[in-house]
């Protein structure tokens, strides 16, 4: 019995150092490889965003390039959370910024949104999708995202219903972002509905953003959200932006402003419209309880060309139904390809003009025509604003010298230099046309009421081919006055009559 309780001890053991051993190999053997994923499967260079998590961890990445920058545990984990194990190759060379591929609700995951701090010097594209559900109250740069840097872009997205509240002193809030700085720039985007507030001042509160700073960039956007503050002083106000000191363009803003003292600058656009500022093809149109302001003049809606605003009424506003009379110029192109954009959707002579989606614009973009069907080297006019056109194009060579987006609109978005993708003027030599042919008589009057002359030396033809021009009114201070101002010495004007012309 001795040997026999000796051994038991023995067997014990052997059983414990079995299972020791057994426990060391499974935990010591290599995990099985988890699954990598593409964040950027077109290849864009961009990272894709389609849930709430992936929208708030960008904060730790603000470069996107899709390393997380940020350092600590807890940043760590939020970033890897919302992208585990990303593909070493994921993006050609490297990422460069999001973009969404769903629209989000932050509502869900983010009862309070933190604004998107730090310095967001990147892209995100929104691809016409949008956020909603963003609740942010908070002091400084207040918004989704607080800052934009002078390397960020932020286009075609939107924001729906935001609650943005800015708590302390010295504070830019906006639904979608609290400053644009030198450089920044915000493209085709928008904020609906909602509300933006100041509870302490100084502060600059806008719909779309609090602040645009030098040498920043706002175009093609809107907002409809109510900007309001308590503070009886020191808050700028305005339905898009707060501030401005950089460049706006085709844009509007159409939510109401509300103050509570006549000492806060605020505007139915802008609050706080710098000397150096640049607002171009923008309106607003407000329902608020507003006095007058530097930007945009109580209740009624407003045009803005060049750096200074120019009070329109209701009517005139929305008569023009195309870009023809004060929208002659809106036809802008944002891209630089000598196409017009066709941004603009004018609706009905009981509308104001809104924005187009990308579709719209896709749909509004007319068809390639031929502006030279009888390939005689010389463009053809049918309207009065294709003979406007020619003072863009005076040797007649259907690439316009400056003004090419409304050269372009006039022309059907064509151009001599536009991509055969584009379509061309349809002229037969490669370096352009020769010059003009009216292919119909022209009545002035509804459109030009007051023509301003055809300036510089024209030195193409120009044929009328037996038509006639009528309603044509100038008065003229002093310089050439006429259809053309100077004829060059290589041009040609013939075959044209011109029917009870109004000279002065």
């Amino acid at each position: 019995m001795a040997v026999f309780s000796g051994i038991m001890p023995l067997g014990r053991l052997a059983l414990l150092v079995a299972l020791a051993l057994l426990a060391f190999m499974l935990l010591s053997a290599p995990p099985a490889l988890a699954q990598t994923v593409d964040y950027d499967t077109d290849n864009d260079r961009l990272i894709e965003i389609d849930t709430a998590a992936k929208l708030n961890a960008i904060r730790h990445d603000l470069n996107g390039d899709g390393l997380q920058g940020s350092v600590g545990a807890s940043d760590w984990m939020v970033h890897t959370a919302a992208f585990p194990t990303p593909s070493s190759t994921q993006c050609p060379t490297s990422c460069q910024g999001y973009e969404l591929t769903a629209n989000l609700n932050l509502s869900t995951d983010y009862a309070t949104w933190t604004t998107i701090g730090g310095t967001f010097n990147t892209t995100l594209d929104g691809n016409g999708y949008a956020i909603s559900g963003l609740n942010v109250s908070a002091g400084g740069y207040v918004g989704l995202i607080g800052f934009l840097g002078g390397s960020g872009v932020i286009r075609n997205l939107g924001i729906i219903s935001p609650t943005v509240t800015a708590t302390s002193s010295s504070s830019y809030a906006g639904g979608l972002v609290g400053n644009i700085d030198n450089g920044g720039r915000v493209d085709t985007s928008y904020v609906r509905g909602g509300r933006i507030t100041a509870n302490a001042n100084p502060a600059w509160i806008g719909g779309l953003a609090g602040e645009a700073d030098t040498g920043s960039t706002v175009r093609a956007s809107y907002a409809s959200a109510e900007v309001t503050t308590a503070q009886t002083s020191g808050v700028r106000l305005g339905g898009l932006l707060g501030g401005l000191d950089g460049a706006l363009s085709d844009s509007y803003a159409y939510g109401p402003v509300v103050h509570s003292s006549a000492s806060n600058p605020r505007g139915g656009l802008i609050g706080d419209l710098r000397a150096s500022a640049s607002v171009a093809d923008s309106y607003c149109d407000t329902v608020a309880s507003m006095q007058s302001d530097s930007s945009c003049t109580g209740v009624a809606a407003n045009a803005y060309t060049g750096n200074l605003p120019t009070g329109q009424t209701t009517s005139q506003l929305r008569r023009p139904t195309g870009y023809t009379g004060i929208y002659h110029n809106w036809n802008r192109d944002l891209d630089n390809d000598k196409v017009p954009d066709y941004l603009w959707n004018f609706g009905s002579s009981t509308a104001y003009p809104t924005l187009n989606t990308p579709a719209q614009r896709a749909a509004a973009t007319p068809a390639a025509t031929d502006y030279d069907a009888d390939d005689d080297g010389l463009i053809e006019i049918s309207t009065p604003a294709q003979l406007n056109a020619v003072r863009w194009d005076l040797d007649g060579d259907g690439d316009p010298a400056s003004a090419a987006h409304v050269y372009s609109t006039a022309f059907g978005g064509r151009t001599h230099t536009a991509t055969a993708m584009t379509g061309l003027m349809g002229c037969p030599v490669a370096d352009g046309c020769a010059g003009y042919e009216l292919a119909a008589s022209l009545n002035l009057a509804a459109d030009y009421p007051a023509w301003a002359t055809i300036a510089g030396d024209f030195t193409a033809v120009f044929d009328g081919r037996g038509h006639s021009i009528s309603g044509l009114s100038i008065t003229a201070s002093s310089g050439h006055a006429g259809l053309f101002g100077t004829l060059g010495g290589s041009s040609v004007l013939r075959n044209l009559g011109i029917v009870s012309p109004a000279v002065r």
